[in-house]
């Protein structure tokens, strides 16, 4: 009977000491949860896909990452501007542009600018930036005209960025003139197809809208779409005119 009570004993006490170990020692930590790195918000995640600091057109309020670059041109029968931007921070992304603009019976506009976007403030679905530029025209006949512009740029997304509005005010000055200007843009699909509207208002100057959808991945982004801007030519009774552009992006 006394051996029975023993062994019976010794297994309630086998647990305690299985975890606490011999009298006298200090018990062992518990064993750690495995580490899970948080997922990216909704802007993070949508920062890393290529051309998604601009739209097919238009600003957004998002940079390249920190420490990445990207080529992008953007084409049409009007002309070209090609850019090269570059993450200085992971919310200041500098860049310069070249292109060339040939409106129709109009002595082609050579164009080259520089500038800064940098982020003022953002959550996990929101991000407000500032903008700041000078850009040169230059024509063929020898006339040159320098712009400066500055301007401030929200985006806000839905959680998954699914959905993505962007707007901005800024203005443009070129001497003594100064010109209000306004963006808007919203696109919706994934990570990899989008389909996006575009519109750009300048004071006494009309407005300009962009429809078109982009495929992207991480390294890359192809635009397709429509430019609708006016058309002041004596000789069309058409005030506004639909014009195909394409666009192409890699970032590294």
């Amino acid at each position: 009977m006394k051996s029975v009570v023993t062994a019976a004993i010794a297994l309630l006490l086998a647990p305690s000491f299985a975890i606490a170990g011999p009298p006298g020692e200090t018990p062992p930590p518990p064993p750690m949860p495995p580490l899970v790195e948080d997922p990216d918000d909704a802007i993070d995640h949508q920062k890393n896909i290529a051309g998604s600091s601009q739209g097919l057109f238009t600003n957004t309020a998002l940079t390249t990452p920190e420490g990445h670059g990207e080529a992008s041109v953007r084409a049409g029968r009007e002309g070209f501007i090609s850019t090269v931007a570059y993450g200085a921070t992971a919310g200041t992304e500098l860049w310069v542009d070249f292109g060339r603009i040939d409106l129709a019976g109009e002595e082609g506009l050579q164009t080259l600018a520089g500038g800064i976007k940098q982020v003022l403030t953002r959550s996990d679905t929101t991000s407000v930036a500032w903008t700041g530029s000078i850009r040169s025209f230059d024509a063929s006949e020898g006339m040159s005209v320098n712009v400066m512009s500055t301007s401030f740029v929200l985006s806000s997304c839905s959680a998954d960025c699914s959905l993505l509005f962007s707007g901005g005010f800024g203005v443009m000055l070129g001497g003594e003139i100064i010109v209000p200007t306004g963006t808007i843009g919203a696109s919706i699909g994934n990570d990899w197809f989008r389909v996006q509207a575009e519109g750009v208002a300048i004071a006494g100057g009309g407005t300009i809208g962009f429809l078109g959808a982009r495929l992207a991945g991480k390294h890359f982004s192809v635009d397709a779409g429509a430019m609708y801007f006016p058309v002041d030519n004596e000789e069309s009774a058409d005030t506004h005119r639909w014009v195909p552009f394409g666009g192409l992006a890699m970032r590294i």
